[in-house]
């Protein structure tokens, strides 16, 4: 099993299970996600328990989360982008961060240019259909962190998944 981690923080965000695939230049991981409903909280009952006649039996309600299968399998939690105007700030700061984040650690000046101009391509298709976008980050929420992007389908109940690869790093386990 590989995990794809957050290079900054070390958040676990996705795992192979998800058949993440490279975009054609390499700079981009792509897989597809459902929204899903998970229950927790139901009673659990073991075989060949005999509860007590006298004993009222016990009702729990069922705690349900609803969102997308990777984002609830990990534990990440929604980025809140109310505006566009909100969705610049907030992607021109993580861009600043991937491109930081990528000269500290020694990557040659032609990658960092390659995953500029990726970046730019995909920005400008956000920017223009930013409503048709979710946007999601590691448990610690640090804003140097890196982002999914999750563009929904027509259906509303799936979507594509986006991850820059240079923000990620994988572990093998």
């Amino acid at each position: 099993m590989i995990i794809f981690k957050d290079r900054v923080t070390g958040d676990e965000l996705f795992t192979d299970a998800s058949c993440p695939k490279l975009n054609e230049d390499g700079t981009m991981y792509t897989f597809s996600t459902k929204y899903i409903t998970v229950k927790e909280g139901e009673d659990i009952k073991l075989a060949g328990a005999n509860p007590s006649a006298e004993e009222a039996q016990e009702e729990t309600e069922a705690v349900t989360k609803t969102d997308f299968d990777f984002v609830l399998s990990n534990r990440l939690q929604n980025i809140p982008l109310g505006s566009k105007k909100d969705l610049q700030l907030f992607i021109k700061g993580f861009f600043k961060n991937m491109k930081t984040c990528m000269q500290e650690a020694g990557d040659e000046e032609e990658k960092v240019k390659c995953f500029e101009n990726s970046a730019k391509g995909f920005v400008k298709d956000m920017l223009e259909n930013w409503k048709d976008y979710s946007f999601f980050q590691g448990e610690t929420m640090d804003e140097k962190g890196m982002c999914i992007i999750v563009k929904w389908n027509d259906d509303g109940t799936s979507g594509t998944a986006y991850a820059f690869r240079d923000g990620l790093k994988e572990e093998k386990y």
